[in-house]
């Protein structure tokens, strides 16, 4: 029956072809191939083995490929091409190219390019293309470009531009946040221009300009400029600053400022201060400040200081002083107050030309006998201890602390105890240059011992290195010094020169 029907269908072929027109009612039976080529309705065509098969409706779809769109029976305007293309889907407008292309996605919206190119993935509105670019993927709302592009990326939203497997890609976005991070170098070979807010330059109306991660973050103010990571960082309603360098100004949100250094200025909450240095100013809370060197003012308090030098007036807990020094002391070389009056110059004072007016050579006379004093060994609350050596011309000397630093200690903490002011007396604390005395220093102290007052019985250290384990320590119950290892407990005791 078959061949008569097989010879039927050739004799109406010309009949067929003559009037341009051919009509398929139902399924046809292609060369003894059953469902390659199926149509339904007027809009939905599916072409290869098992291609469409649950699909009945007239959705516009459009399956090439064996078994793609296999059990898609309610989505629309999908296109799948490829083996497998598609074939768990049945949600309406994906475009799936590439075999096994979205293969396992039943979501809507996506577009997938590229053999097994996002074919675990289940979400919605993604634009992957490249080989198995987002196969293992989760998640919706990503753009993956390149071949493995985001291929384990489990989150939302993300941008992958990457050639590679590979959690770093070259080009990371996350598209909710309006981020964009480049894992390698950004070279610009023409003129760049920014516009809107990123991490790194952001501009914030004509008058404020902030460079640097984080730099003005919760900003408010205006006509301010900050360079630096975390610069400004807090900044709620500041005008007029300038901060340059890591974490400068951070949580000050007054105005007039300018800091320049790292942390110079954090935590400073007040108005027209000047912090020059790394750490300078920081934890001041006071306005109207002068402050220029290394951590100069670093801890102080108050407010119209000058402080010109390294360390500088740290810790200073006044108003309206001037410190010019290159340490920590308490005793700098220049020492002022602006609202009495006062200059001291804690040394000597050299006039290199003779003066002429009486009152000058009076004053001279003056200057020169009190700028030049000369020290015995003994008690000197002047000089924070006791005086155990002095010079010829009892200009110079040693001073021994009058009470111990440390009952027990290791050699490698003792000069950090020695430097903590409340390890000293009420006079040693007016001192910062307090350290370890010398092998023989401390032997002076033993002779010494009963005149300097509260020395235990043990063992003392010296700042002396017997060897690269060993230092040398002096017995204040017998005099005996031996080398001793630096993890041992021994007793601390400070001194200083002048």
């Amino acid at each position: 029956m078959k061949k008569y029907l097989n010879i039927l269908f050739i004799l109406w072929l010309p009949i067929f072809i003559y009037s341009q027109k051919v009509e398929v009612i139902g399924d046809i039976d292609l060369l003894g191939k059953i469902e390659m080529i199926k149509a339904v309705g007027d809009s939905s065509i599916f072409i290869g083995a098992n291609a469409g098969l649950n699909d009945f409706g007239d959705r516009r779809n459009t399956f090439v490929g064996a078994n793609s769109g296999m059990m898609n029976s309610g989505g629309d305007k999908n296109v799948f091409i490829g083996y497998n293309a598609g074939k768990f889907t049945n949600h309406g407008g994906n475009v799936f190219l590439g075999h096994e292309s979205g293969m396992n996605n039943s979501n809507y919206n996506n577009i997938f390019i590229g053999n097994n190119t996002g074919k675990n993935n289940t979400g919605f509105e993604n634009t992957m293309l490249g080989t198995q670019s987002g196969f293992f993927s989760d998640g919706s709302g990503h753009v993956f470009l390149g071949s493995f592009a985001g291929i384990y990326e489990t989150g939302n939203n993300k941008l992958y531009i990457e050639n590679s497997i590979s959690s770093s890609p070259l080009i990371y976005g996350e598209f909710d946040n309006d981020l964009v991070r480049i894992n390698g170098k950004l070279e610009v070979t023409s003129d760049a221009k920014i516009i809107g807010n990123t991490e790194i330059i952001k501009a914030v109306g004509d008058s404020s300009i902030f460079i640097g991660a984080n730099a003005g973050l919760n900003y408010s103010g205006i006509e301010n400029t900050f360079v630096g990571a975390n610069t400004g960082r807090a900044n709620s309603g500041g005008q007029g600053n300038t901060y340059i360098g890591y974490n400068a100004g951070m949580n000050n949100g007054s105005n007039g400022n300018t800091f320049i250094g790292r942390d110079a200025g954090k935590a400073n909450n007040s108005y027209s201060n000047l912090f020059v240095g790394n750490l300078t100013g920081r934890d001041n809370t006071g306005f109207e400040n002068t402050m220029i060197g290394t951590q100069a003012g670093r801890g102080s308090d108050g407010s119209g200081h000058v402080f010109l030098g390294s360390s500088a007036g740290i810790s200073e807990s006044g108003n309206n002083k001037l410190y010019i020094e290159n340490s920590n002391s308490a005793s700098p070389l220049i020492y002022g107050e602006f609202d009495n009056d006062l200059v001291r110059i804690n040394g000597k004072l050299e006039l290199t030309m003779a003066p002429t007016n009486p009152l000058d050579a009076a004053t001279k006379a003056y200057v020169d006998s009190i700028s030049s004093p000369t020290y015995v060994i003994g008690l000197s609350a002047e000089q924070g201890g006791y005086i155990f050596w002095v010079s010829l011309d009892g200009k110079h000397g040693l001073v021994a602390e009058t009470v111990d630093q440390s009952s027990s200690s290791n050699w490698y903490n003792a000069q950090d105890i020695i430097s903590n002011p409340s390890n000293h007396s009420a006079d040693g604390d007016n001192f910062r240059d307090w350290r370890m005395p010398t092998k023989y220093e401390l032997n002076e102290m033993y002779l010494q011992k009963a005149a300097i007052g509260a020395f235990s019985n043990g063992f003392y250290w010296s700042s002396t290195e017997f060897s690269i384990d060993e230092t040398w320590g002096q017995d204040f119950t017998n005099g005996g010094q031996n080398d001793n290892n630096k993890d041992w407990n021994l007793i601390v005791r400070a001194v200083r020169a002048f």
